[in-house]
Formats: structure tokens, C-alpha cells, sequence
């Protein structure tokens, strides 16, 4: 199987992605536009993963940067005195 160029992979990325849009009609549509483009370039719907992007050790490095969390606060531990008072 030979990809399609560039710019069809990107157009199927984003037809894939409005097929699960919320608003039933442009679903339907993407839907529809998506089959007939994976049909005029022989590609079915598990070629779809392949016309993804594969992550470079670049874009998974910001990647990973972006999904640590922040760093926890410091912890203050406020010190406290117990004064026993006997009357």
C-alpha cells in the first residue's frame, strides 16, 4: 500500500476526526466524504491508523513534556507548641 500524499492524509485525519462531531448531520457528511475518499485512493478503514502521523522522538518528547503535571506545592509544616498549664 502506497500513501496518499500529504495533503489527502491530512484531509482524512480531519474527516475521521468531524465523524465524531456532535452535530448528527455533519457527522453523516464527514462520514460520507470520508468513504468515497478512501475508496478513489484504495484505502480502507483500517489504512486509517497508517495515514496518521507517526510520532518523531522530537514530538514525543514536547509530548510527554506536556502531559507532566506541575510539580506538587511545598509542604509547610507550621510548627506548634502544646503549653500544659497545671492550676
Amino acid at each position: 500500500m502506497t500513501l496518499p500524499s500529504l495533503k489527502i492524509c491530512r484531509r482524512i485525519r480531519q474527516l475521521f476526526r468531524l465523524i465524531g462531531s456532535s452535530n448528527a448531520n455533519e457527522a453523516a457528511n464527514a462520514r460520507e466524504k470520508l468513504v468515497t475518499l478512501l475508496t478513489k485512493h484504495g484505502l480502507s478503514w483500517n489504512d486509517i491508523l497508517s495515514v496518521s502521523p507517526r510520532p518523531t522522538p522530537l514530538t514525543s518528547a514536547m509530548h510527554l513534556k506536556e502531559q507532566r503535571l506541575p510539580a506538587p506545592p511545598a509542604l509547610v509544616l507550621k510548627s506548634t507548641r502544646l503549653i500544659w498549664c497545671c492550676v
